[in-house]
């Protein structure tokens, strides 16, 4: 990527993560599945469902348990940067840092050649793009000390799908953008 793009689109995207993470869920977790894994053991091996045998207060710890965990899961869509870069030949989607979970940050280049660009969908309801074709990416990951690695963790050429969620940038028209930087004409979709 040593040449300089015609023009930088710069903004947030919507990237689902996870809405809670802590030491105490994972060590409520890592607790949890040693006490179902000792409980299934425990009961084929001694051929009856140790559940019944469990006290009260234990029943009581194990829903606790599950109830936290029930009530800790899931994700949402926080702002995370991200680029379109335009070139004569290609457009190429940037996120210096994309945080997926604690273990799985990276940066990710996704580029596309216009002439392999099948088809740039915008899902007007999701407020997302939709790029379909065949696409380079690269993704880096990051080391626990913060900088990158060496070598890319993925580095292939696929035909596949690449998208980005519009949700934080009500201003910015990206189909305009996108429309009058590159050749890409966009498709709506009310899905």
């Amino acid at each position: 990527m040593n040449e300089t793009p015609n023009y930088v689109l710069r903004f947030y995207e919507g990237n689902m993560e996870p809405k809670h993470e802590s030491v105490a869920k994972d060590i409520v977790k890592i607790i949890f599945y040693v006490w179902v894994v000792i409980l299934v053991i425990g009961s084929v091996i001694s051929g009856s469902f140790l559940f019944w045998e469990m006290s009260l207060m234990a029943k009581c710890s194990l829903f606790a348990v599950i109830g936290f965990l029930l009530k800790t899961r899931g994700y949402e869509r926080r702002k995370s940067p991200c680029e379109l870069w335009f070139y004569n030949e290609y457009l190429v989607l940037f996120r210096p840092r994309v945080y997926y979970s604690k273990r799985n940050i990276r940066q990710e280049y996704y580029k596309y050649f216009y002439k392999n660009i099948k088809k740039c969908e915008y899902r007007t309801r999701v407020k997302k793009i939709n790029l379909y074709g065949v696409y380079e990416g690269i993704l880096y990951k990051y080391k626990k000390d913060g900088t990158l690695t060496a070598k890319p963790s993925y580095h292939r050429t696929v035909d596949s799908i690449c998208r980005f969620y519009t949700v934080f940038e009500p201003n910015i028209d990206f189909v305009k953008e996108i429309e009058a930087h590159s050749p890409i004409k966009i498709e709506f979709s009310e899905s």
